[in-house]
């Protein structure tokens, strides 16, 4: 019974010395791309405001870093935000935040 828990300790240390070595190592660089994290916002955005199939969006560009500028279009009315991918979170008491309405250039 010694040797069964001697054996679980040793596998549990090897696995917490190798996820820490993945840790330290990691690819500083892991979370995609921000005008792909920007069009998942906007889309998320599309849901949040039940336009389902009869809005698009367009990615305009970064004004400056973590943020997007995106076109919403809804067949009358256009409108730009500005999305902060790093502030951008959708909760159920609040609703959408890390976005500003900003003017179409």
């Amino acid at each position: 019974m010694r040797w069964l828990a001697a054996t679980i300790g040793l596998l549990a240390a090897s696995l917490a010395l190798v996820a820490a070595i993945y840790l330290r190592d990691r690819d500083p660089h892991w979370l995609p791309p921000q005008r792909k994290m920007a069009a998942y916002d906007a889309r998320t955005m599309l849901l949040q405001l039940h336009c389902g199939h009869v809005c698009s969006y367009s990615v305009l560009g970064n004004p400056h870093p973590d943020h997007w500028t995106v076109r919403v279009e809804d067949g009358i009315a256009t409108e730009c935000f500005d999305i902060d991918v790093v502030q951008f979170e959708t909760t159920v008491s609040r609703g959408v935040s890390g976005v500003a309405t900003v003017a179409c250039d």
